[in-house]
């Protein structure tokens, strides 16, 4: 006999929640479902049994009409697609994760690892990770490090407050941050994406954990770096930001926040919330929205004028040159007076600069983003004796030795 049990309380709530978000849009029924029946009952039952229950004619179970409603909400264009769903069908309990397959018991265990199907997992949700500390935060959200209860490795979970995202007018380019790291995924120096997911309130990133921490980190330990070492994060910079504009993509906030070392020492460019995504047939790669950190916009952002890629080359020369002075080159106190330098102060450099350092960040902090080293492709850059000797297809395989290992 199959009764009403607590086993169904979940359904039912999921099926209110479903009438709730969605009261027009969704017309599944819930089904109706047979009382609860206790042993004492059971007795006066049996005997009120009428003529139709002496008839072969079976009765559908409660299970068989939740798998029924079930299937309706799988095949409902709304419902389907909803967090409603997928959270209702995400494991609850740690034992619910791994179910024997059906017939095991009878097969050998030569017959098990060979016939046995691989189990279809449950939708990513925040119950596959342990918490373990807040890395850093933002004005949306905070990164997290997290330890997978699948696998046991180490995660970046980025979590984004979806309010915040509305209230600052950031939809599009939080859109544009995940569609990045889905496209790019397994791209040396651009972070990895393994997987993303929502709640109601929140959106969830799955990143690769840098052990090294950011080079803001170890600017603030070391103040300078050696010019073996800035080479190195330069080769390794402009490798990613070519990646980036291969793809039409415009990254906009290039700073050594966003530069993260990994424990082999070498670097990963992350944080693509401001980035700007080029569509490939329609757009002509030309934009002027106002964004950026403040130390590190070109002048052409200041001056609320067309820009393209080349921002991010005058954002690069800036950080090569912070990298080797310990300071940006139009540093002030205040922003109004930093930007009024970027405009008009000549460029000028600590005397331990060399001639070829000297020419090559001059070239990439030229004020003309039409004169600027790299307007016309990466590949000026590239073949500039800045980097003599630099063997391109090493840095893209990550064959060149890192100087510094955390």
């Amino acid at each position: 006999m199959h009764v009403l049990t607590t086993t169904t309380t979940p359904i039912i709530a999921a099926y209110k929640q479903i009438r709730t978000h969605y009261p027009r849009s969704s017309k599944i029924p819930f089904p109706a479902l047979s009382t609860p029946v206790t042993h004492s009952t059971i007795h006066h039952l049996r005997r009120r049994r009428s003529i139709k229950n002496l008839l072969s004619f079976s009765k559908k179970t409660n299970a068989d009409k939740i798998e029924k409603y079930l299937q309706r909400c799988f095949d409902h264009p709304i419902v389907s697609i909803s967090t409603l769903l997928r959270d209702f069908l995400s494991v609850q309990r740690e034992e619910d994760k791994l179910l024997p397959c059906q017939g095991a018991q009878q097969k050998s265990s030569v017959d098990e690892e060979e016939h046995q199907l691989p189990l279809k997992r449950a939708p990513p949700s925040m119950q596959d990770y342990e918490l373990l500390k807040v890395l850093g935060k933002g004005c949306m959200g905070k990164v997290l490090l997290v330890r997978s209860r699948i696998d046991k490795q180490l995660y970046a979970l980025k979590a984004i407050q979806k309010i915040h995202v509305v209230q600052q007018k950031e939809v599009t380019h939080t859109r544009a941050e995940r569609d990045i790291l889905v496209k790019l995924r397994q791209e040396p120096f651009l972070v990895n994406l393994h997987c993303a997911f929502q709640t109601q309130k929140q959106l969830f990133l799955v990143l690769d954990y840098y052990s090294g921490g950011d080079i803001a980190t170890q600017m603030s330990r070391f103040t300078t770096f050696s010019e073996e070492r800035t080479l190195f994060y330069a080769a390794e910079i402009l490798h990613g930001l070519s990646t980036l504009h291969k793809h039409g993509i415009i990254y906009r906030d290039l700073k050594p926040e966003n530069v993260l070392i990994g424990c082999d020492g070498h670097i990963v460019l992350t944080d693509f919330g401001l980035s700007k995504v080029f569509d490939a047939d329609t757009d002509m790669h030309i934009t002027r929205t106002f964004c950026g950190t403040a130390e590190y916009l070109a002048p052409e952002v200041l001056m609320d004028e067309p820009y393209t890629f080349v921002v991010d080359y005058w954002s690069l020369g800036t950080l090569l040159y912070e990298m080797l002075a310990g300071v940006t080159p139009f540093w002030a106190e205040t922003h109004v007076a930093m930007y009024r330098r970027v405009l008009d102060d000549p460029l000028e450099f600590p005397p331990h600069f060399d001639s070829v350092t000297c020419d090559f960040l001059a070239g990439l902090l030229e004020r003309d983003p039409c004169e600027r080293l790299g307007w016309d492709g990466v590949e000026s850059i590239q073949s500039h004796p800045f980097f003599a000797g630099v063997d391109w297809e090493d840095v893209a395989n990550l064959k060149l030795t890192p100087p510094y290992v955390p």
